[in-house]
């Protein structure tokens, strides 16, 4: 079964940068930028994918709806993420965003339900346990499979192995997704 490590690059908030380049060269990754990130931050994210197997890095504003312009989620950029999904689904993944929280979120929770990814516990140093997937993001993946539900929340209780999605309904391991 594939292995996520869902994480942020903004130092206050994510653990991207530290984890090791042993670890990152045996993962394919998704990873955000957007327009408030500064050109060093942005040139750093895309040297690091450089060291991964397979990359998507992409400009992604995390906004909630749809707007006049095309640098948030939109349908073809979904679609992009998706295929990239698909053609690499049998690998671990890296997926961060600046802070870890939203559009990686989004990206989790799609993993996790179509695709079957369990969080990476060997690499949980690294990992972020609470997400609020990207309300766009998530409703562009479920016009593109409507297997998909989206989750609220996803929080990840590492003592217990244990997902709370929505605040209500509790998952494990054995249970699924």
């Amino acid at each position: 079964m594939p292995k996520v490590i869902p994480t942020g690059w903004f130092p206050v908030t994510g653990s991207l940068y530290k984890i090791p380049l042993t670890i990152v060269n045996q993962h394919s990754g998704i990873l955000f930028y957007s327009e408030y990130n500064r050109p060093e931050e942005i040139e750093k994210l895309k040297t690091f994918a450089k060291n991964l197997k397979n990359a998507l890095v992409l400009r992604l504003e995390d906004l909630p709806v749809n707007g006049e312009n095309n640098i948030g989620p939109t349908y073809e950029k979904m679609q992009i993420i998706k295929k990239f999904i698909e053609a690499h689904a049998n690998d671990d993944m890296i997926v961060a965003c600046h802070a870890g929280i939203s559009r990686t979120g989004a990206i989790v929770d799609y993993l996790m339900q179509i695709h079957h990814y369990e969080i990476d516990i060997d690499n949980l140093k690294y990992a972020n346990y609470s997400y609020s997937p990207n309300e766009l993001m998530t409703a562009y993946f479920q016009q593109l499979n409507h297997d998909y539900v989206p989750s609220q929340t996803l929080d990840y209780y590492p003592d217990e192995k244990l997902w709370r999605i929505n605040d209500s309904e509790m998952f494990n391991k054995t249970h699924g997704l």
